[in-house]
């Protein structure tokens, strides 16, 4: 007994949303590592600069 035609393409269809969400998941916990990387070095530029280390570009026109 072959499965319908319909059957075939509703499991693939499945099978591709299923890989769809793991392809988010996966992109949102790669967010989430880069967000905590992009705190962690910008609290490690606020501490070394609190400590008279300039780090962050100034703006405006050198002198």
């Amino acid at each position: 007994m072959h499965p319908n035609p319909e059957s075939l393409e509703d499991m693939a269809r499945k099978k591709k949303e299923a890989e769809k969400s793991t392809e988010v998941l996966q992109l949102e916990a790669r967010i989430r590592e880069l967000e905590l990387q992009n705190l962690a070095l910008n609290t490690l530029i606020d501490v070394a600069e609190r400590n008279g280390i300039e780090i962050r570009k100034k703006s405006g026109a050198k002198q």
